[in-house]
């Protein structure tokens, strides 16, 4: 992937007459005159972050600042990689705060969600199957809304499912990126990582999968206990804003993506 990169950073354009290792136009700084005379000003970040940070949080932010290097590598962010990477130096502000509430809430509100819909439940009464879904026509219980809500319900709950499959894996691939930058940082640089929160990382890991896996059983649970479509489709939003409570510039103000891509990368 490297070797492709460079050499698509070197493969001159069609009417290009330049040799390979000269910089390219939109290489090129502002202001700088090139020939022997002319001296290219030194890169911002890139390869002195490492020599110019003093520790593990001025280092994110170079690799942040240096987004034009060739080894950048954007991560998703959430709050709990924020807090893991030991970016908050203050928990005691608004927003850590407020990023803090945000875990309690994907912490206690599944349970409390599920517990209510196991109550609520007619256990007596429930059956496997597509009994319920009988259409007659003029029926006001089994009529055309009864039969809409079953089948909006069922293509919510299947792509509620695939989604929450493709967010472990990409969650998956991040932890693992996430792994490896640590990885070569503390075999590089050991003193950084005593600023890296590892259980705020592995926390956000099991978050994750939790919260998908009690999601998705308590929409079957609100899909079931659902009267009518409009239930339904308010059901399935109000799940979905607790499964993306924790993004970085998701539904609350808390952790805005401008300043995740700030100060980590």
């Amino acid at each position: 992937r490297q070797l492709l990169c460079e050499a698509r950073h070197a493969a001159p354009s069609v009417d290009e007459e330049t040799p390979l290792n000269s910089p390219r136009p939109d290489e090129e700084e502002p202001g700088a005159t090139g020939g022997a005379e002319g001296e290219e000003p030194p890169p911002e970040g890139g390869d002195e972050g490492g020599d110019l940070s003093k520790n593990f949080r001025e280092l994110m932010q170079y690799s942040a600042a240096d987004r034009k290097a060739e080894n950048f590598m954007p991560l998703e962010g959430n709050l709990y990689r924020y807090f893991g990477l030991g970016i908050v130096s203050n928990y005691w502000t608004v927003q850590s705060l407020g990023m803090v509430t945000i875990f309690l809430v994907q912490l206690l509100s599944p349970p409390a969600c599920l517990i209510q819909n196991l109550y609520k439940m007619d256990w007596q009464h429930w059956n496997f199957g597509v009994n319920d879904w009988e259409y007659v026509h003029g029926s006001n219980h089994h009529g055309i809304s009864n039969l809409s809500k079953h089948v909006v319900a069922t293509l919510f709950l299947t792509m509620f499912c695939l989604n929450g499959a493709m967010v472990i894996e990409q969650d998956r691939v991040v932890s693992m990126k996430i792994s490896a930058m640590l990885e070569q940082i503390g075999k590089d640089m050991p003193d950084y990582l005593k600023e890296v929160n590892f259980w705020w990382l592995h926390a956000g890991r099991v978050m994750n999968c939790l919260v998908v896996i009690e999601c998705s059983v308590i929409v079957y649970f609100a899909f079931v206990l659902s009267e009518t479509p409009m239930d339904v489709l308010f059901n399935s939003m109000a799940v979905t804003f607790l499964y993306n409570l924790d993004d970085i510039g998701g539904e609350m103000g808390h952790s805005p993506e401008a300043f995740f891509a700030t100060h980590v990368c």
